[in-house]
């Protein structure tokens, strides 16, 4: 789906936290918009597999994405660097367009 809009991007930022931080961040929100426990299992272990698998929602083709891509871009691989990111772009509008 990336590859449909990615051409009139002109800034990427990949999120690309631990997986086992975002299994503990779906467990804490636990099951949401009338899911089942079957589905929320499911959940857990697409996101365990993040790394492992081959396919369009996969790290390999997130980073060939990322790789890719010409305009400017970030990757925040911790919380401490989202925030840090945030407050940038908080202060300074352009931030994002401006470095990368």
């Amino acid at each position: 789906m990336a590859n449909v809009v990615l051409h009139q991007a002109t800034t990427l930022i990949w999120i690309d936290l631990p997986e086992e931080e975002c299994i503990a961040n779906v467990k804490e929100r636990g099951i949401q918009g009338g899911g089942s426990v079957e589905e929320f299992q499911e959940l857990l272990k697409w996101i365990a597999e993040y790394r492992l698998r081959n396919n369009s929602s996969c790290f390999l083709a997130h980073s060939q994405l990322f790789e890719a891509f010409a305009g400017s871009k970030f990757l925040l691989k911790s919380r401490t660097e989202i925030g840090a990111y945030l407050d940038n772009v908080s202060r300074n509008p352009n931030f994002s367009t401006e470095t990368g």
